[in-house]
C-alpha cells in the first residue's frame, strides 16, 4: 500500500492477480514519498513496515560533517576530514595544519624518490637540497617524537616553514629541480645515499599512515559545505594560506569541513569515475541491519582528470547533485555487479593504455586476476559502509524508527590500487524516480536498470525476511537494538 497515488510493484509475473490481491487485503507496507502525509507513529500498527525516506531532500548521513570529522573510524575507509570553527582564532581544527605540514614533507620526499633522484636534480635547479633535509628531519620527528608535541613541531608557521612551503610548491607545482653543486662520483654517491635514506623514511611513514597511498604529491584539499545546494560547491586548494583564508570566510562554518582529496584515482583514458552503491537500513524485527545492494553504477566524469589550479575553475570534481537517480546519471554510466567491480575497472583501466592487439593477447591474464580484485573491492566497500553506518548510529545522527526501511546512496572513488574511498552517503529518492520522463530514461539507461533491480531487491528482502529464510544478499546484522 502507498500513501497518495497507489503504485504496485511485484515480483510475481501475473500483475492482474497481484492487483486483485492488493485490493482485497492490506499489504502491511506503507511507502512514503515526498508528497505523502506525515505518519502518526502512535497509531500505526506495529507490524506495518514503513519506508521512512526522504527525511529531507538529499539528506546526508553527515559522514563528512562536524560530528564525525577527524574520527579514527575513517582512517582506513574515508578521506580524512577536519572541522572548520566559527569562533576560534585558527578557524580550523589545528590538527589539519599538522596534517597539511606533514603531508607536504612526505610528498616532497616521495617526489624525490619516485621521480628518480638523478632526474630531480640539476646544476641549474631552483630549490636547495636543504628543503629535502628539512622534510626528512620533520618526518623523523613524526616517527620518533611525542604525539603531544606535534602541534608545535608541525605548526606551519615561522620563517622555516614558510621557506619550506615555498620550495615545496616550486618542486611539485612549478616542476622545478633541486640544485646540486656539480657533477662527479662524489655527487652521485651522495645523491644515492640520500635517495636510499629518503626511501626508507617514506616506507616507514606509509606503514603508519595508510592514507599516504592516495595523497599524491600536490597536497590538494577540499573546503566544502555539507549542506546541499548549488551555492555550496566545494573548492579545491593546495596551499595552506588559501585553505585557511577560505575557512575564515563568515557564514556556514557549522556545516563546513576541510577534506583530503584523492589524488591517485583509478583512471581510464585519463577519466575519473564515481562508483554509486545502494544501502538499505532495516529495523525489522527490532534489530538494525545494513543491506548492501549487489548492483552498482560507475559514472565517469565529463572531463579529464587534472590537479592543476585551473581544474577547480572548470568544476573538476563537480557532480550532479540531483536527488533523483535519472537526473544524476549521464549516458556514459555503466552498471556492474559489485563482486565484479574490481576486475572490470582494473581491466578497463589497463585496456585503455594498451594497443588493441595487446588487449586480445592479455585477455586471459585479466580473467585470472579478476577474482582477487573483485574480492578485495567488494569486501572493502562492505567494511566501509558498515563502519560508516555504525559510526553514524553511535553518534546519534540517524534517528531510527522500529519496523522501517531507509534507502541510501553511497559514493566511492577507487584508487589506482583499487582501494575504495568512501566519499559520502545520502538518502535516495524513495520512489527511485518512478515518474521520470522519456528523455531521462533515454539519457541514462543504466538508471532504468538499476531502478528495477533495487525495487526488486527491496521487495525480495521483505518477503524473505517475513519467511525468516536465509537471504541471498549482503546483509550485516549489528548488535544495536531499535527502541519503539
Amino acid at each position: 500500500m502507498c500513501l497518495g497515488s497507489t503504485v504496485i510493484l511485484s515480483l510475481h509475473n501475473n500483475v492482474k492477480r497481484v492487483k486483485a490481491v492488493v485490493k482485497r487485503y492490506e499489504s502491511g507496507l506503507m511507502w512514503i514519498d515526498a508528497n505523502s502525509d506525515v505518519i502518526n507513529w502512535r497509531t500505526i500498527h506495529p507490524d506495518v513496515v514503513v519506508n521512512r525516506f526522504p527525511r529531507d531532500a538529499n539528506a546526508s548521513l553527515k559522514l563528512c560533517g562536524h560530528t564525525l570529522a577527524g574520527k579514527s573510524e575513517f582512517d582506513v575507509h574515508y578521506p580524512r576530514a577536519y572541522r572548520v570553527c566559527a569562533d576560534k582564532e585558527e578557524h580550523v581544527d589545528r590538527n589539519f595544519v599538522v596534517d597539511y605540514s606533514l603531508t607536504a614533507c612526505v610528498s616532497l620526499l616521495r617526489a624525490f624518490v619516485n621521480g628518480d633522484h638523478r632526474a630531480m636534480c640539476s646544476k641549474s635547479g631552483k630549490v636547495p637540497l636543504s628543503a629535502l633535509h628539512f622534510a626528512a628531519i620533520k618526518c623523523q620527528q613524526y616517527l620518533t617524537g611525542d604525539i603531544s608535541q606535534r602541534a608545535s613541531e608541525f605548526s606551519g608557521k615561522g620563517a622555516d616553514w614558510e621557506t619550506f612551503f615555498e620550495h615545496y610548491h616550486t618542486i611539485v607545482n612549478d616542476q622545478q629541480k633541486f640544485a646540486v653543486p656539480g657533477t662527479g662520483n662524489d655527487v652521485d654517491a651522495a645523491l644515492r645515499n640520500m635517495a636510499t635514506s629518503t626511501r626508507l623514511i617514506v616506507t616507514r611513514i606509509t606503514a603508519v599512515r595508510p592514507q599516504t597511498v592516495m595523497d599524491g604529491y600536490k597536497n590538494v584539499w577540499i573546503v566544502k559545505d555539507t549542506a546541499a545546494g548549488d551555492h555550496h560547491r566545494p573548492v579545491m586548494l593546495n596551499k595552506l594560506g588559501d585553505v585557511l583564508n577560505r575557512c575564515a570566510r563568515p557564514g556556514g562554518a557549522a556545516n563546513r569541513i576541510v577534506q583530503k582529496y584523492v589524488e591517485t584515482p583509478l583512471l581510464r583514458n585519463n577519466i575519473k569515475s564515481d562508483v554509486y552503491v545502494w544501502i538499505l537500513l532495516s529495523t525489522l524485527g527490532g534489530r538494525l541491519s545494513v543491506w548492501l545492494h549487489r548492483t552498482c553504477i560507475v559514472q565517469p566524469y565529463a572531463h579529464g582528470f587534472s590537479l592543476n589550479r585551473e581544474s577547480a575553475k572548470t568544476g573538476h570534481f563537480e557532480r550532479f547533485k540531483s536527488g533523483r537517480l535519472h537526473g544524476m546519471l549521464r549516458l556514459t554510466a555503466l552498471i556492474f555487479d559489485l563482486n565484479q567491480l574490481g576486475a572490470k575497472m582494473r581491466r578497463s583501466a589497463k585496456n585503455a593504455r594498451k594497443p588493441q592487439q595487446q588487449q586480445r593477447r592479455t585477455k586471459h591474464d585479466h580473467r585470472d586476476n579478476g577474482g582477487k580484485d573483485s574480492d578485495h573491492v567488494h569486501v572493502a566497500v562492505r567494511r566501509s559502509v558498515v563502519s560508516a553506518v555504525n559510526a553514524a548510529v553511535a553518534a546519534d545522527i540517524v534517528n531510527l524508527r522500529p519496523n522501517c526501511l531507509e534507502l541510501y546512496r553511497s559514493t566511492f572513488v577507487l584508487g589506482d590500487d583499487l582501494k575504495p574511498w568512501l566519499i559520502d552517503i545520502v538518502s535516495d529518492d524513495p520512489c527511485l524516480a518512478a515518474d521520470y520522463e522519456e528523455r531521462d530514461r533515454l539519457a541514462a539507461p543504466a538508471a532504468t536498470r538499476l531502478t528495477r533491480t533495487v525495487v526488486q531487491s527491496v521487495a525480495k528482502m521483505l518477503v524473505d525476511n517475513g519467511r525468516r529464510s536465509q537471504v541471498k544478499s549482503d546483509v550485516v546484522r549489528t548488535d544495536r537494538a531499535v527502541d519503539a
